[in-house]
């Protein structure tokens, strides 16, 4: 059993072993070579990296993948703040309040990436509404598919050595392939409302797919576990050199959240909350009524649901291009009303009465 021979007390002790050394490795990479880029804010009202009135984007690396919040997005911004708080249901959420969630993304490849730039913009534009930060890596860390736990090491890392008063209380973690479809809603609305419950704790809060977790967009707590569980993730390999994971990193993340030392931390929710796939052309996504929309499979993207994933799509470059075009000029889904155009899926109600029945 892997419960019995990855946790076995010689195993712990080099999984603590490990955890040191990938501390000082991570901390050294940072300090040497990942300095981040000047942070990406609003030009007009430039705050502090651990201030979360006015959100900036930080890119860590030796290449800025995005630039600077031009007059237009951030005029659209708050155009889109103002509509937000008339319109849509989350006008007491948009508020600098607890629990303050960060966002953190990745994109490493040496050529520009238009496509995946523009997806990038739309979680801008949603943390400038929002006032969210957002990370972006932009440099490997390390070999293979395992930058993603590496750099989010990296800022559990920075935020709890914060004073609990100011450092983030969850990090969103996206794939750089997804597209905010509606930036009114604030991240908080996913997550388990209130302080931490000894005894009834979730640290990890992702989705499952047709093929099993999917570890492309996740939330997951600033806390020593999140810590502990992402050093296990990148540990994996070497503690279980012969296993054959067929996905890298989100096969080691699956088994070990079903592992009985991080099992019950570990909460599922619907893919469609915050992971919803599209289906046709986004001509389609804003064409169907309601009551086609309805006939769909639940995990495919509607009018309502706050993003889409471009997960294994055969025409990824044209679809995000075609999809972030269709955006730029649409206001709030929250403002068309009637012939069937407006919201189609609110999970809303549904994420609060969720995590009231398991105990919030």
């Amino acid at each position: 059993m892997l419960y019995s021979t990855f946790w076995s007390p010689g195993s712990i002790r080099l999984l603590f072993a490990v955890k040191a050394f990938l501390t000082v490795l991570l901390f050294t990479s940072f300090l040497r070579a990942f300095q981040p880029a000047r942070p990406v804010e609003s030009r007009s009202r430039p705050p502090p990296i651990t201030t979360y009135i006015n959100p900036q984007t930080t890119t860590y690396g030796q290449i800025t993948c995005l630039a600077p919040p031009s007059p237009a997005l951030i005029s659209r911004s708050e155009s889109m703040r103002r509509t937000c708080r008339r319109r849509s249901p989350f006008s007491k959420a948009i508020k600098r309040s607890s629990p303050r969630v960060g966002v953190a993304s990745i994109l490493i490849d040496n050529t520009p990436q238009p496509h995946l730039q523009a997806a990038l913009r739309t979680h801008q534009l949603h943390g400038l509404i929002q006032s969210t930060p957002l990370h972006i890596l932009r440099n490997k860390l390390i070999s293979g598919h395992w930058n993603k736990e590496a750099f989010l090491l990296s800022i559990l890392y920075a935020e709890t050595l914060k004073p609990a008063s100011t450092r983030l209380e969850w990090i969103f973690w996206t794939d750089s392939d997804t597209v905010i479809l509606d930036p009114c809603r604030p991240l908080s609305t996913f997550l388990p409302p209130g302080p931490r419950m000894v005894g009834n704790e979730t640290n990890l809060v992702i989705s499952r797919d047709a093929v099993g977790l999917n570890d492309s967009v996740f939330f997951l707590r600033v806390c020593s576990w999140s810590i502990d569980f992402l050093t296990a993730i990148l540990a994996y390999r070497y503690f279980r050199p012969d296993d054959h994971l067929w996905s890298g990193e989100q096969a080691a993340m699956e088994i070990l959240a079903a592992e009985p030392l991080f099992q019950s931390y570990v909460q599922y929710v619907p893919q469609y909350w915050f992971n919803a796939f599209p289906l046709g052309e986004v001509g389609d996504y804003l064409a169907r009524d309601k009551e086609q929309a309805g006939a769909m499979e639940g995990y495919k993207a509607r009018r309502g649901d706050f993003l889409v994933h471009f997960e294994g799509h055969r025409e990824k470059a044209r679809a995000l291009t075609e999809w972030t075009s269709a955006f730029e000029g649409l206001g709030s889904v929250w403002e068309r009303r009637g012939n069937g155009t407006g919201v189609q899926r609110d999970v809303t109600r549904e994420a609060k009465r969720f995590w009231k029945e398991r105990g919030y």
